[in-house]
């Protein structure tokens, strides 16, 4: 497969999208940590910009196209039966 196919990157996906899957999983953490601790609206905003702004990011980086394939090269994706 080519390297701009949006499935590529093994059994594991693509790391790129990880971290911003990770970054999203952060700022919505924190955000709810903000929550219980006051409420600290400064910061319960802040990880709003934050999760948001990753949302941005992963839609135009293929996010929700990314499937990963496995040892067989057969894809869970359903578009791709």
């Amino acid at each position: 497969m080519p390297d701009g196919d949006t499935r590529t990157g093994g059994h594991w996906g693509r790391p790129r999208v990880w971290v911003v899957v990770v970054l999203m999983i952060a700022a919505f953490l924190a955000g709810g940590v903000a929550l219980t601790l006051g409420p600290a609206w400064e910061w319960v905003l802040a990880a709003a910009v934050v999760f948001l702004l990753g949302g941005l990011v992963a839609v135009p980086m293929g996010v929700f196209r990314a499937s990963v394939r496995d040892e067989g090269g057969r894809s869970n994706d359903p578009r791709d039966l």
